[in-house]
């Protein structure tokens, strides 16, 4: 984003891209100090878009600024109806140039690890992104999501949450699909009939997301599995949120003793009755000593009015966040 805008030209631009991934930034707290990357990466990267207003989630961010690419020489360089020019390179932004970058960055853990199916490998690209600088883009929680990718780290993730195809098919059933329009998506003979009512937002995956209707109390509980993808290794609990809401991990303790042992455990948010409040944001970390696994957590206020007409994007994505300065952090003790 531009730093020379005005007040609503940013506000403007941050809901063009904001129509794609919904993520959350927090400040990083690692040896009692506050951990968070340059700022000057988010010139150079932007948001896919695929919003799902169903599933609130958050992914991550990749290069597709100003990227040298093929172009074919048929086609102009430009929009300008008189631009006569044939090139074979072109400088080209935005989600077509983001999808080939973070596509190179997934078949570079595939190759790490062959066996992983799509969801492990989306999750060490979330929990191992670089946290992107609140101090800088405190207005595009929604845009970045975890964070800025770093396929190296997400090589050796430590712990991955995995999702299966019953997991999906039971989204889609938590999410209002019954089982005729269920198999219109997996062509086989799922079925509805037998899943469990539950919440779209206990989907295995890396992230938190809370909804609450505005001047309702903010209360909800997570329940998520994860797996160990190292050796033996203990992995301790970490919160950083702000003081206005509490987080409460059970266990805080997981300890693995083989690879691709998994272990389960919930995460309970409750605070006081929020109004007008779009973003409060904050993070779950699993730390073991050598390994950080970072999972966002946002609440936000879901407004009455919920979907823009014009955008088709959720109200709340029309607000700017309301910054979150103070975070609290501490290890959670068994």
């Amino acid at each position: 984003m531009r730093s020379n805008l005005t007040d609503d030209e940013k506000e403007s631009e941050a809901e063009q891209m904001t129509g794609g991934d919904q993520g959350i930034e927090d400040e990083l707290h690692m040896n009692g100090e506050d951990q968070t990357t340059g700022g000057d990466q988010a010139e150079v990267i932007e948001v896919a878009r695929d919003y799902n207003i169903l599933t609130p989630s958050t992914k991550f961010l990749h290069p597709s600024v100003d990227i040298l690419a093929a172009w074919s020489p048929v086609s102009p360089p430009s929009n300008y109806y008189d631009d006569k020019r044939s090139v074979n390179y072109n400088i080209i932004s935005r989600t077509s140039m983001s999808c080939p970058h973070v596509t190179g960055a997934a078949a570079f853990v595939k190759a790490a690890h062959p066996n992983w199916s799509p969801a492990p490998i989306k999750s060490a690209l979330m929990t191992t992104a670089y946290v992107m600088d609140p101090r800088k883009h405190a207005d595009l929680e929604f845009a970045y999501g975890s964070g800025h990718i770093n396929p190296l780290k997400a090589v050796n993730p430590g712990l991955v949450f995995d999702a299966s195809e019953a997991d999906y098919v039971e989204l889609l059933c938590h999410t209002g699909y019954n089982t005729s329009k269920l198999q219109l998506v997996t062509g086989d003979s799922s079925s509805c009939n037998n899943v469990t009512a539950n919440r779209g937002w206990d989907l295995n995956y890396p992230s938190f997301s809370l909804a609450i209707k505005d001047g309702e109390q903010v209360m909800g509980t997570f329940t998520r599995r994860i797996t160990n993808v190292r050796n033996t290794s203990t992995y301790y609990a970490t919160v950083s949120m702000p003081g206005l809401v509490t987080v409460k991990v059970e266990p805080s303790v997981l300890s693995f003793t083989e690879t691709g042992e998994k272990k389960s455990f919930t995460v309970k948010v409750y605070g006081p009755k929020i109004t007008q409040q779009p973003i409060i944001s904050g993070s779950i970390l699993w730390k073991d000593g050598s390994h950080v696994i970072r999972s966002p957590l946002v609440v936000y206020t879901m407004l009455p009015f919920s979907t823009d007409q014009t955008n088709k994007q959720p109200a709340f994505l029309r607000f700017r966040p309301v910054p979150q300065k103070k975070h609290t952090s501490k290890e959670l003790n068994p």
